[in-house]
């Protein structure tokens, strides 16, 4: 991960307001996370950090391209990436239960690494069908799919599955997508929270027993010293 350094941010040194800081994204970014697929990457990612006394505020506006293979032809398309998104940083106890736009770190920590978080945003926000305009995709495959297409249809077909013969596969189809796409490391930093806590306890000033705390003893019924509940009276 020593190619991810370029993005960390010592903000120990920084006065309290807005600071503004751009990046760049290539393949070898994409390389760092295991991403593979991905050819002829560039993005710009301009970030605005604003340093309070308790937290930081941190906005990402990337633009960018890559290029990937057709999902209809097979042939290289160049795929267009945007958006913006909000982070923010909290300094603090570790065991705060973090969600996805809440970061908490230790207040002995000087400096934040933005990759991981980068390489995020960018992958919730590239498009699930990665396919060339209507008419752009390779005419020789497309001819190839159409005469394969033709055959299966003159086929003998059970008549039961005769009516998908009327779905127009080509027509645009607006299709429901998640809003905001959870990431593995993510998910599994807030499950690291999913534990049983043992309660604190107290004894009782005149019993001894173990006791929750603002609460009447079971065992005798006192409460801060002074007869709360009669015992002999409740059984």
């Amino acid at each position: 991960m020593r190619a991810l350094s370029e993005y960390k941010i010592q903000f120990e040194g920084l006065k309290q307001g807005t600071h503004f800081f751009e990046f760049k994204v290539d393949n070898q970014f994409f390389e760092e996370f295991d991403c593979f697929e991905f050819d002829k990457s560039m993005f710009n990612i301009d970030l605005s950090l604003e340093k309070q006394s308790t937290m930081m505020l941190l906005n990402f506006t990337f633009t960018g391209s890559f290029s990937v293979p057709c999902d209809r032809c097979l042939d290289e398309v160049e795929i267009d990436v945007e958006g913006e998104e909000k982070l923010i940083v909290k300094f603090g106890n570790e065991s705060f239960d973090q969600t996805d736009d809440i970061m908490v770190i230790p207040d002995s920590e000087h400096e934040i690494n933005v990759a991981s978080n980068i390489y995020e945003f960018i992958m919730i926000n590239i498009p699930q069908k990665r396919i060339h305009k209507k008419g752009k995709c390779d005419k020789a495959v497309i001819e190839k799919l159409e005469k394969i297409e033709q055959q299966e249809e003159n086929k003998n077909v059970d008549p039961r599955w005769s009516t998908l013969k009327d779905i127009n596969l080509e027509k645009s189809i607006e299709m429901a997508h998640p809003k905001r796409k959870t990431s593995k490391q993510r998910r599994d930093k807030r499950r690291t929270h999913y534990k049983a806590v043992a309660p604190t306890l107290a004894s009782c000033s005149n019993c001894g027993a173990p006791i929750l705390y603002h609460r009447v003893c079971g065992e005798c019924g006192y409460y801060r010293g002074k007869q709360a509940v009669d015992k002999e009276v409740a059984l």
